[in-house]
């Protein structure tokens, strides 16, 4: 199925709602029958033609959570995934810390010494 535009998905619901048969739809659109008859069913079985929340395993760690994650690296560059998931109001492993770290933007990374400037 192609990716339609929202716009695209409107008509289509719009033409089958002014009574035009699915052929007649994929022939307007020139786009395939199948995805006019998923693009109705969709509309159907949830009234909207937008995306519907996935629905997947939910996050571990909501707003107030990355909150406070970023809290405790900004005031300690140095802390350790350790302390911080001893420091965290939920229970998760290091390594799903270490995954939320980088999404938010930080890394392992730590600065280079710089060297002794010298002045001839």
């Amino acid at each position: 199925m192609p990716n339609l535009t929202l716009e695209q998905k409107v008509r289509i619901v719009d033409l089958y709602e002014l009574g035009k048969t699915m052929k007649e739809i994929s022939e307007i659109m020139g786009i395939a029958t199948s995805t006019v008859g998923y693009t109705v069913k969709h509309f159907k079985d949830y009234g909207t033609v937008g995306r519907t929340k996935g629905s997947g395993r939910p996050r571990s760690f909501d707003e107030q959570t990355d909150k406070d994650l970023r809290r405790f690296v900004v005031s300690d560059r140095e802390v350790t995934l350790e302390e911080l998931q001893s420091e965290l109001p939920i229970e998760v492993s290091t390594v799903t810390i270490s995954r939320e770290l980088h999404r938010l933007g930080y890394s392992k990374r730590t600065a280079a010494k710089k060297l002794p400037f010298k002045n001839h």
